[in-house]
């Protein structure tokens, strides 16, 4: 509080901070309410639970897919195509014989959208750049 004048800002928790004599308190619980449900809307509990030990790989693997296929760079991805191209593609276990998603995949979120995604690259054959056809005329 300020001397000899009013409060501006008072603790969280004491009822008259809700309740403002210039009318803001109706403000900041619209405000609260705003940026909880923004809060809520980043979170991603599917997905998190899906790369977590305790869900099941059939389980798993439904959630994850749902989760790239709903990225326009991958909306028209197909799981079985992508499991029989890219297993050959690696020389070590467990990425030569996978079947879930999430032996290849990760996925960690450290904070609202700071969100890592990627594919583990170890044990990746070397590929041989494409050759160029060459048509002798």
């Amino acid at each position: 509080m300020l001397q000899g004048g009013t409060a501006i800002f008072r603790n969280i928790s004491h009822p008259s901070f809700w309740q403002r004599a210039d009318g803001l308190g109706k403000w900041k619980f619209a405000f609260a309410a705003v940026l909880f449900a923004g809060l809520a809307a980043c979170s991603t509990p599917e997905i998190d639970a899906a790369f977590g030990p305790d869900t099941k790989p059939g389980d798993s693997n439904k959630v994850i897919i749902k989760y790239c296929a709903s990225c326009h760079l991958h909306k028209d991805f197909d799981s079985g195509a992508h499991m029989e191209k890219v297993r050959p593609r690696y020389s070590v276990e467990p990425y030569k014989s996978a079947s879930e998603c999430r032996a290849c995949h990760i996925y960690s979120k450290n904070w609202l959208m700071d969100v890592k995604r990627g594919t583990h690259r170890e044990g990746l054959k070397k590929q041989e750049p494409p050759k160029a056809d060459i048509v002798e005329q």
